[in-house]
Parts: C-alpha cells; sequence; structure tokens
C-alpha cells in the first residue's frame, strides 16, 4: 500500500501508544516497543481511522506555522510509510 495524503490511516490491531506518566513516548505493538521523537507522537495520535493524511498534515500545520508546509507534509507521509512497513499502520 503507499501512503498518500488520500490514505486514512490507523493503528494496527494490538498496536497502542504507551501512557505511562513521566516516560517517553513509545509506540506498544506485538512484541516490540518504538520509540516516538518529535512531533512523531503527535501524527499517530491522529491516525484514528477517521482523519485523512492530509487531515492530519492540515492539524500540524496549523499547531506549527512557521515549519515549511511541504515540509511537514513529507515527513509525515514519510513517518506512516516506515511505520506502515512495520505493520504498525493500516488502510482504515
Amino acid at each position: 500500500m503507499i501512503i498518500d495524503t488520500a490514505t486514512v490511516p490507523r493503528l494496527a490491531p494490538g498496536c497502542r501508544l504507551g501512557s505511562a506518566p513521566g516516560q517517553e513516548d513509545m509506540l506498544l505493538v506485538p512484541e516490540a516497543a518504538l520509540r516516538m521523537k518529535g512531533p512523531a507522537r503527535m501524527i499517530v495520535e491522529r491516525c484514528d481511522g477517521q482523519r485523512t493524511v492530509a487531515d492530519i498534515v492540515d492539524e500540524l500545520r496549523g499547531l506549527f506555522p512557521s515549519e515549511d508546509a511541504a515540509r511537514i507534509e513529507t515527513e509525515v507521509v514519510a513517518l506512516l510509510t516506515r511505520l506502515h512497513g512495520r505493520g504498525v499502520i493500516q488502510r482504515a
């Protein structure tokens, strides 16, 4: 599957964001944990099966108006593509 701005991503079954207070942001996947750095957690939190990638990008552009809009889109698509390759993200 190719991740593009029309894709509606969601976490795969068995995957969830860690929520222990005071700990690093972690994405818990079956038999592993992935550290979430930078805005990665904000991106993954929005993968709810309702929003498109374009919706996620628009929300992040609103949160980070001083950042380059094209770069935000490129980085969101790149992260979700990597996570899809690891079986963490699927199309809703």
